[in-house]
């Protein structure tokens, strides 16, 4: 026999090898697991915010530069539009010219119904006095029916836009009974 001595351990329980990992270790590793996965979930959950962010500024910046066209009834060949809240000027005269066209076309039993179509375009501040003023025009119109107005744009001639005023001319018509009178400006 030879001289080492080779140690036997009655039960393989206490084989240093065989032996369960302690508590501390089983606890170490589930807590740096933990760890790790709240890192990857925080690195996604800023990444989604992020990206949150992203398409709310692109939203409100794309928002001021949305255009809005318009396709009148009578399709003209000028595109009208609204960028941001910038009408474009061909917009501008067209709107204008209807505005000449129900405010100077009408008779007595027609001016309330189409004032009321005009009070459309007016601004909030400007409502309430226009309204009574055309209110009035119309009250005073209805006693004459055989007097009927008809205004048409000068479309040969340019429509003047300005900051605070817009220039379109205009030939007008008045009827009173088989009378006709032109008025042009």
């Amino acid at each position: 026999m030879s001289d080492t001595i080779v140690e036997e351990h009655p039960s393989p329980a206490l084989d240093p090898k065989n032996r369960p990992k302690l508590l501390w270790s089983t606890f170490t590793n589930y807590f740096e697991g933990l760890i790790e996965e709240n890192r990857v979930l925080r690195a996604v959950n800023i990444a989604s915010l992020m990206g949150t962010l992203c398409c709310l500024v692109i939203l409100m910046v794309q928002g001021d530069r949305t255009r809005t066209i318009i396709v009148p009834m009578s399709a003209t060949e000028q595109a009208l539009q609204l960028v941001g809240d910038e009408p474009s000027d061909n917009y501008i005269k067209a709107v204008s010219r209807d505005v000449i066209h129900l405010m100077g076309t009408f008779n007595g039993a027609s001016a309330r119904a189409q004032f009321d179509e005009v009070l459309r375009y007016v601004h909030p501040q400007a409502y309430n006095d226009m309204r009574d003023r055309l209110k009035k025009l119309a009250a005073d119109m209805s006693s004459y029916r055989e007097v009927t107005f008809a205004t048409t744009p000068l479309h040969n001639q340019a429509v003047e836009v300005r900051r605070d005023l817009i220039i379109v001319p205009a030939e007008r018509i008045r009827f009173i009974g088989t009378t006709r009178n032109v008025e042009r400006g």
